[in-house]
């Protein structure tokens, strides 16, 4: 292989071994990355959502609430289908107009300290809604609070582009969540965690006088065949219930993708050198058989040339020797020329002989220090 091949194929491997990386970095860091845009978005959401109510006037959060209020005083009874299943649903009216201050369908936000998730809650479960965040399960009541209610909120688990209720397991009975809808915030602690199919609704109906949220997701993570049903019952608000929530914190979001993105990381830079270290291996092995089958070759060349010259000195010896019985004839004159020449191409044949010989102990020191750099670089790489 020449040098400019040898460059040319290192070149090749490099950019290679480069786009292995950029590609394992980009498929280790996209839930990581996926979910602060979700979490970005689920800001400028609730931030909207804010900047809109800062502007309405008190009759217009007393018709909002009015509106509400009649639509679960007429809904006595939930009822709908299995959330997560239903590819045809389609948002109704007049209840898409209900808790809409913004016009974008959302009629609040839910904020889960525990979970460290603040999430803006949608009109209806429709992909558009569950994909962003949280979902208000068209059916049942509005989470507005008040006797005999029961509001179900719906969240994935597992989506790869954002976590939302990826953690619901965590969560456990005492916790609270609290839900911010118009001007008043309603605080809930969790008092039930059912697993069911996803057609049992029993634990999502209405109960008499009772003040019920529930936060429905998927379960078990990645399987999906059952329904979680975290409900939580209605309590008084206090604000620091949510810093002393948010302290009590078991699970912390924003570390843990980064410490699985930093181990990630680390198992694909091991993997990137265990096969540079492999393919740098192989690249000797090959040059190392190589340039052995080169010394070999100049070996039995430098072998033949000694061979030869061995003939043409016993070839001279042999002249000398019948020159020198030729000695008794009467052509004296040429007979002296002879032996002369013989003398002469004996006495070349012998200098080509020791010039052989020392080609070949140059070769020899030659695959010496071969042997002793190859040596070396194992040595290094060790």
């Amino acid at each position: 292989m020449t040098k400019r091949n040898k460059k040319r194929s290192n070149l090749v491997q490099n950019i290679f071994i480069g786009l292995l990386f950029v590609v394992g970095l980009l498929v280790l860091l996209y839930p990581t990355i996926s979910d602060t845009w979700n979490h970005y978005r689920n800001q400028s959401l609730i931030s909207n959502y804010e900047q809109t109510l800062s502007k309405l006037a008190p009759e217009d959060y007393s018709k909002l609430w009015q509106e509400a209020r009649e639509y679960n005083d007429k809904h006595v009874v939930n009822v709908f289908s299995d959330t997560f299943n239903d590819e045809d649903y389609e948002l109704t009216h007049p209840y898409d107009q209900l808790l809409n201050p913004t016009g974008d369908n959302i009629m609040g936000y839910i904020d889960v300290p525990k979970l460290g998730q603040k999430l803006a809650i949608g009109h209806g479960t429709g992909a558009y809604i569950l994909e962003r965040g949280v979902g208000h399960v068209e059916g049942t009541s509005l989470p507005i609070g008040g006797p005999s209610t029961h509001a179900v909120l719906a969240g994935h688990r597992g989506l790869p582009s954002a976590k939302i209720f990826s953690d619901m397991d965590q969560i456990i009975i005492g916790d609270k969540f609290f839900l911010y809808i118009l001007d008043d915030v309603l605080a809930y602690e969790i008092d039930q965690i059912e697993i069911v199919l996803p057609d049992e609704a029993d634990l999502l109906q209405i109960e008499k006088g009772k003040d019920y949220v529930t936060l429905l997701t998927c379960t078990p993570y990645g399987v999906n065949s059952h329904r979680m049903l975290v409900r939580g019952h209605r309590i008084p608000y206090e604000p620091e219930d949510i810093i002393e929530q948010r302290n009590e914190r078991r699970i912390n979001d924003r570390d843990k993708p980064i410490l699985f993105a930093v181990a990630g990381l680390i198992l694909l830079f091991l993997i990137i050198v265990i096969m540079k270290i492999i393919a740098s291996k192989k690249r000797r092995k090959k040059e190392e058989e190589i340039k052995n089958a080169e010394i070999e070759k100049m070996k039995k060349t430098a072998d033949d040339a000694v061979k030869q010259a061995e003939k043409a000195v016993e070839a001279a010896e042999e002249a000398q020797e019948a020159a020198l019985q030729a000695q008794t004839s009467d052509r004296k004159d040429s007979i002296d020329q002879a032996v002369i020449d013989a003398e002469i191409a004996a006495k070349k044949a012998k200098i080509a002989r020791d010039n052989t010989k020392k080609i070949v102990q140059e070769e020899d020191r030659s695959k010496r220090t071969i042997d002793y750099l190859f040596e070396e670089d194992k040595r290094k790489e060790e």
